[in-house]
C-alpha cells in the first residue's frame, strides 16, 4: 500500500513539473519558431536558446524570458516641427527593428516597451537634427 501511494505521488509531482507552461512549477518550457529565449539563473543569463523547440529548466532557480525574432516595427508619433524656412512641417515617422543579441538587449533596452521609447526618442532626434 505505501509503494502504490509513492508511486502516485511520485507521477503527480512529476506531472506537475513536467507539464509546459509558464508558471514558476513548470520544469519543461517551449520555444516556438518566431521567439528566442534567454535562460536566467539568479538574475543572470545561464544559457541563450534560439532554435525552435521543447526545453527542460530547473524550476524555482531558473526562470525564461521570451523575446520576437521577427522585425517589429515602431511608430512614432506625428510631430510637428519647424524647418529651416521657419515653415511648419508635420512629420511621421517609423522605424523597424530586429532583436539580434537578446542578451545585448536585455541588458540595454530590458523591455520591447522601453526599446520603443528610447527609439522613439532617437527617431525625433535625428528628425529634428534633420529638418533644421
Amino acid at each position: 500500500m505505501k509503494t502504490i501511494i509513492a508511486v502516485v505521488v511520485i507521477i503527480v509531482v512529476a506531472l506537475i513539473f513536467l507539464l509546459p507552461g509558464n508558471g514558476q512549477l513548470k520544469a519543461l518550457y517551449v520555444v516556438d519558431e518566431t521567439e528566442q529565449v534567454i535562460v536566467l539563473q539568479f538574475g543572470e543569463v545561464k544559457d541563450v536558446k534560439r532554435s525552435a523547440g521543447l526545453y527542460l529548466k530547473i524550476p524555482f532557480l531558473q526562470r525564461v524570458e521570451t523575446f520576437d525574432r521577427r522585425v517589429l516595427r515602431i511608430d512614432a508619433p506625428p510631430e510637428r516641427m519647424l524647418d529651416r524656412d521657419i515653415n511648419i512641417l508635420e512629420i511621421d515617422a517609423y522605424a523597424r527593428y530586429k532583436i539580434i543579441d537578446p542578451v545585448a538587449f536585455r541588458i540595454t533596452l530590458s523591455t520591447p516597451e522601453n526599446a520603443r521609447r528610447v527609439i522613439g526618442q532617437r527617431i525625433n532626434a535625428a528628425l529634428r537634427a534633420a529638418v533644421a
